[in-house]
C-alpha cells in the first residue's frame, strides 16, 4: 500500500517532516457522502452485475464485525502522537467532518499518525493523509486491485484503433476525494484513531477518522470495487455494454471490453477512482458517458471531472509500446503545406497523452 501511495502522488518523502511547515488543507467538500444506506445499494448493484469482489469488499465499510474480523491485533494498545504542528489541519478536518473528538481514548482501539504532503494543483495547497503503515501490518493482506499500468492500457487501446478506420471516442473522469466519500461506521472507526500531541492545559486530543482512509491497506481495493459498481451499474431494460462472464467476476478485472460478436470494439479501465472507457461507435460513448453522470447522482457520488470525446473531436497518438508521446510543437496538429493550422489540446490519462483534441 504504502508503495502504491509513493507511486501515485511522487517522489515527495512519505515520513513525517519535522522541518516543514503545513500548507492549508485542499477542502474537502464531499466527506462521508456515502454511508451505509448508500452503500448498500452500490452493493447491491454491484451484486445484479456479477462483481462478487466488489460485494465482499463493500461488505467491509457495512458490516463492522466483517471488518473487525480482518484485524489482528498483537501486544497491548500503543498511542502514538500526531506532531503538534498539525494542529490546524486537525481543525480543519473536523470541519470537513473527517475527524470527530473522543473524549473517552480508551474506545480506540488502534492509534495512527497523521501527515501532510505538498499537491501539485491547486498549488499551496496540502493532501491530507492517515499513516496507516502501522495499521496495515495488523490486516491480513487485502486482494489485489489488478491494476493495468500505462504501457497495457495504450497496448489494448492501440489494437481496438488498429480495427476501427474511423477513429475512437473516450469517455474519462475521476471522482473528488473519492477515499474520503466513503464513511467509516463509529464503530469501525475505533481502528482510525488520532492523537494529537500538546502539552498543560493543552494536552493530546483523541480523534476518530470517519472517513475512508487513504493510507489503510485496504482502501485502494474497496475505492476500486466501489468505482467499478457505481459505472457498470444499469437498469433491467438497458443493454449491459461491457462482457461480465455469466459466472461472475470474484476478482477485479483489469479491463471490462465490449465486443460485436467476437470482435472487441471497446474498454474500460478502472484506477482506484480513475476511469477511462473507449470504443469505436460515438453514439455508444455518449450513451455511457450519460449514463455514469446518471449512476453517480443516483448514488451520491461526487464528479470532479467527467469528459466525453468523440471522433469528431480527437486524433488518436501512437502509443508505442507506453513511452510518453509528445505534444505538437505550439500545440499544432500536423497540417499539410499551406493548409491553416488546427490548434488542439492533449487528451490525458494517469498523466500520459493519448490523443489530440480538436478546437472546432
Amino acid at each position: 500500500m504504502w508503495s502504491l501511495l509513493q507511486a501515485a502522488y511522487g517522489s515527495y518523502s512519505f515520513e513525517e517532516r519535522e522541518d516543514r511547515t503545513p500548507g492549508i488543507l485542499d477542502p474537502i467538500t464531499c466527506a462521508r457522502r456515502l454511508r451505509k444506506d448508500e452503500l448498500k445499494r452500490i452493493r447491491a448493484a454491484a451484486r445484479a452485475c456479477g462483481l462478487f469482489f466488489a460485494v465482499e469488499m463493500i461488505t467491509i465499510l457495512i458490516d463492522d464485525q466483517k471488518l473487525m474480523s480482518l484485524f489482528h491485533p498483537d501486544g497491548p494498545r500503543q498511542i502514538r502522537y500526531t506532531n503538534v504542528k498539525y494542529t490546524e489541519h486537525f481543525k480543519q478536518l473536523e470541519s470537513f467532518c473527517l475527524l470527530e473528538e473522543e473524549t473517552q481514548p480508551e474506545k480506540i482501539k488502534f492509534f495512527s499518525t497523521y501527515f501532510s504532503v505538498p499537491k501539485s494543483e491547486p498549488v499551496g495547497a496540502d493532501r491530507a493523509i492517515f499513516n496507516g503503515k502501522k495499521l496495515g501490518e495488523h490486516f491480513s493482506p487485502p486482494p489485489s486491485t489488478n491494476l493495468a499500468d500505462v504501457p497495457r492500457i495504450l497496448k489494448e487501446i492501440k489494437k481496438i484503433s488498429d480495427e476501427s478506420p474511423n477513429g475512437l471516442s473516450f469517455v474519462s473522469g475521476d471522482f473528488r476525494h473519492f477515499f474520503h466519500q466513503l464513511e467509516v461506521s463509529e464503530s469501525s472507526s475505533s481502528l482510525f484513531g488520532l492523537a494529537l500531541a500538546g502539552k498543560g492545559k493543552v494536552g493530546p486530543r483523541f480523534f476518530r477518522y470517519r472517513g475512508m482512509p487513504m493510507g489503510w491497506c485496504f482502501s485502494p481495493i474497496i475505492a476500486q470495487s466501489v468505482s467499478w459498481a457505481v459505472l457498470t451499474h444499469h437498469e433491467r431494460e438497458e443493454k449491459n455494454y461491457f462482457e461480465i462472464p455469466e459466472t461472475g467476476l470474484e476478482n477485479p478485472p483489469m479491463f471490462l471490453f465490449i465486443k460485436d460478436g467476437e470482435k472487441i470494439v471497446g474498454l474500460m479501465t478502472v484506477y482506484y477512482d480513475n476511469y477511462l472507457v473507449c470504443t469505436a461507435d460515438d453514439q455508444m460513448a455518449k450513451d455511457i458517458s450519460a449514463r455514469i453522470l446518471r449512476n453517480a447522482k443516483h448514488f451520491g457520488v461526487v464528479i470532479k471531472e467527467h469528459f466525453c470525446w468523440t471522433t469528431e473531436q480527437l486524433t488518436l497518438l501512437d502509443p508505442e509500446t507506453g513511452t510518453r508521446c509528445v505534444a505538437p510543437p505550439d500545440n499544432q496538429i500536423p497540417h499539410e503545406p499551406g493548409a491553416k493550422p488546427k490548434k488542439c489540446e492533449i487528451f490525458t490519462f494517469l498523466g500520459v497523452e493519448i490523443a489530440y483534441i480538436m478546437q472546432r
